[in-house]
């Protein structure tokens, strides 16, 4: 009967040192996630793709990691009633509307991870020619 308890104590050793070492997510990983998160709730005809991450932070608290990510998405040719399997195979749309979003996970000891926040808006990356930029601004005395 010692023995096997002994046995029984070593296998839940075993199971919390190996399940206390969950591999991290990349950044790219977490940005997917979010964007395929995004493209459920959105109302728009086409799927968005991941264009660029522009900062990610990490936090390891205890036995979570919280992740920030800030990237822009571009919205692609595949159309949300279409048979897509993955949006990485889709095409970005030509004049493809581009917006820039936040978000925020936590990944548990588990390794499971948990979106909190996924925010998008619409991104211009250019400004008309013919507006005037202001390096500053002034206020009056």
């Amino acid at each position: 009967m010692k023995i096997f308890q002994k046995i029984v104590l070593f296998v839940g050793f075993l199971t919390l040192a190996v399940g206390g070492s969950a591999t991290r997510y990349t950044n790219e990983e977490v940005a997917a996630a979010a964007t395929a998160h995004y493209n459920k709730r959105s109302t728009r005809p086409n799927l968005f793709k991941l264009l660029q991450i522009s900062t990610a932070k990490t936090q390891i608290h205890n036995q979570l990691i919280l992740y920030i990510i800030r990237f822009f998405v571009q919205e692609t040719i595949c159309h949300r009633d279409g048979e897509v399997n993955d949006v990485v195979d889709c095409a970005f749309k030509e004049d493809g509307m581009k917006k820039k979003c936040i978000a925020s996970a936590i990944q548990n000891s588990l390794g499971q991870l948990k979106l909190h926040q996924v925010h998008c808006k619409r991104f211009l990356f250019q400004v008309p020619p013919d507006v005037p930029v202001l390096a500053r601004q002034t206020r009056p005395l």
